[in-house]
């Protein structure tokens, strides 16, 4: 364990120790949330609930400070705004943020641990080589690895497990075919943006049908409206991005293909089949797009980077067919199992023997929550639910263990590279538990809602660009789409309904919006900058600034977007 990971391990056992001071016991403490503690001030109040995120984005992109240091800096920030400008009891504000702590670990770190077990058995058994020179063979050209797995693979994965895992995957990928790294970082941030949507098998949309009580059908038809649109223009932004204007020229017909693939097998699935499978199928028909497009209409050039070989001597010799096969078996042993679990009655058959929950002590309904918009209370739960079996991350672990065999990997090497795993997560994973405390310790203190209490002083015309906005916010507070939807999904609901405005395009609109989120969301940051350390040693790669203007970009085609069909009558 190098110095980095003991000091993660000391840093965060000694915030849980001086959270201790938090945990006292609450007896039967009563809080009522405030929206407004500023008084009239709307949005100066919003601004000061932010504080915390920015200053943490803040310090990881413009201090040297790593991503753990700057999450216990950022929540030791919300605690005091939470306990003095809120008027939250210290000991309710210390069981929220112990609330979202542990939803950081179960599902969050358990798809993670298990993703990236799998990649380190890749690596350990020679086959992640195999994997890179399959790819390259396909074609030495940088851009057409950009659109195969930049866009394609990293659809694929996001649809089966999410919460950063495509982040690390990819990005350690594209380094090994020779990619930058930070680059390679910035190429997957941008790839998991439109397709999260439809990460964990449609969990973001599942999560807002939840919060909302609309028909989940119904949502991920809205959203497979707008967000397969941003998706069929992502890969031409990602050649941009790796090879600039002049770049794009010589395959902007594949791009276009691949984007096209993707956004229309996105939409009829969306809306005839199911959201569960929306992203696997599309994110296979993008990558078959790209493949089978490479067999008839080629770049007349190979573009790579500056400095590099020519293509003869970048172009490794093929591997044998059973060893490419081992190689992607991992992957493919992931889609079986998930696509058997999902798409049958096994899932049903599971879900009571593996699911279990529990009220959290002193905390539930011990918060009473104010409507941002009509003020009236309702008392907040907050029990903790869980399906171990079904979950994403049992499934990844399911797929390692059946790709043993596959991979030729000894039991002993095999929990080698779990031990491993679980100590290259240390930092990255207390890093993302602090995130998921803050999300939680801002949704229960109202924080979360005094940031959204702006959204019924806009008029409805602008309702749904607002929305788009919101959703990016929530994405970026929470640490995903679904999270996201878990924190706003409730606003838009109440929103819709006071100006008069079709609630299912309202919520789906707030959904298409947090996938944008994802490019700078800090949990997806922190993993980034893991998968680069992990690879190269670099640290604090300034991410934001390779990403933001893209970013803003497809932002603003969302919003208008969303503007036009809800002017014209599309909605």
């Amino acid at each position: 364990m190098d110095r980095s990971h003991r000091l993660a391990a000391v840093g965060f056992v000694l915030f849980g120790a001086a959270l201790c001071l938090f945990l006292l016991p609450s007896n039967g403490q009563q809080f009522f949330q405030t929206n407004a503690p500023l008084g009239e001030h709307p949005f100066l109040t919003a601004l000061l609930a932010l504080l915390p995120p920015i200053l943490q984005m803040a310090l990881m992109n413009g201090c040297r400070l790593n991503g753990l240091q700057a999450a216990l800096i950022s929540l030791f920030l919300a605690l005091l705004l939470a306990v003095f400008v809120w008027g939250m009891p210290a000991a309710l504000a210390g069981h929220s943020v112990l609330y979202g702590m542990l939803t950081a670990i179960c599902p969050v770190l358990w798809t993670l641990l298990n993703a990236m077990w799998i990649f380190r058995m890749l690596t350990r058994s020679g086959c992640f080589e195999t994997l890179r020179q399959s790819l390259r063979r396909v074609s030495p050209d940088r851009r057409i690895q950009t659109l195969l797995v930049g866009f394609g693979l990293t659809a694929l994965l996001e649809s089966i497990a999410a919460f950063g895992a495509p982040i690390v995957i990819i990005t350690s990928v594209l380094i090994g075919l020779g990619f930058p790294a930070t680059l390679s970082a910035a190429v997957a941030l941008i790839s998991d943006s439109a397709p999260s949507a439809w990460g964990t098998q449609g969990m973001p949309i599942l999560m807002l049908s939840s919060v909302t009580g609309l028909d989940a059908a119904q949502l991920g038809a809205v959203v497979g409206l707008q967000t397969p649109v941003l998706s069929a223009l992502l890969p031409l932004g990602l050649v941009i991005l790796v090879s600039g204007f002049k770049g794009l020229r010589g395959v902007w017909h594949i791009a276009l293909i691949a984007g096209v693939c993707y956004g229309a097998v996105a939409m009829v699935f969306s809306r005839y089949v199911a959201v569960s499978v929306t992203g696997v199928a599309a994110g296979a028909a993008a990558i078959a797009g790209v493949l089978g497009c490479m067999r008839f209409w080629k770049p007349r050039g190979i573009w790579l980077f500056p400095g590099e070989c020519s293509v003869d001597s970048n172009t490794p010799a093929p591997a044998p067919t059973m060893e490419v096969l081992r190689a992607w078996s991992p992957f493919l042993v992931l889609i079986a199992t998930i696509g058997l679990v999902n798409g049958t009655g096994l899932k049903a058959m599971l879900e009571p023997y593996g699911a279990f929950s529990f009220a959290w002590p002193h905390l539930d309904r011990a918060v009473w929550a104010a409507d941002p918009v009509t003020g009236a209370f309702r008392q907040y739960a907050a029990v903790y639910r869980q399906n171990l079996l079904t979950t994403g991350g049992t499934l990844v672990f399911l797929a390692g263990l059946l790709s043993l065999p596959l991979l030729k990997m000894k039991l002993r090497d095999a929990f080698r590279c779990y031990w491993d795993a679980f100590v290259g997560l240390l930092p990255a994973g207390g890093t993302i538990a602090c995130i998921l405390g803050i999300a939680y310790l801002m949704n229960y203190s109202g924080m979360a809602a005094s940031v959204g209490l702006a959204v019924s002083f806009v008029p409805a015309q602008a309702l749904p660009c607002v929305m788009v906005l919101l959703g990016f916010l929530g994405c970026i507070l929470s640490g995903s789409v679904a999270s996201g939807n878990a924190l706003f999904g409730g606003l838009s609901l109440v929103a819709a309904g006071r100006l008069g405005a079709d609630p299912v395009f309202i919520a789906g609109t707030l959904c298409a919006g947090g996938t944008l989120g994802k490019t700078i969301t800090p949990q997806n940051l922190v993993m980034a900058n893991a998968a680069i350390e992990q690879h190269t040693g670099e640290r604090n790669a300034r991410l934001i600034p390779r990403v933001i203007g893209m970013t803003l970009v497809y932002m603003l085609v969302l919003v208008l977007l969303a503007w036009a069909q809800s002017a014209f009558g599309a909605a």
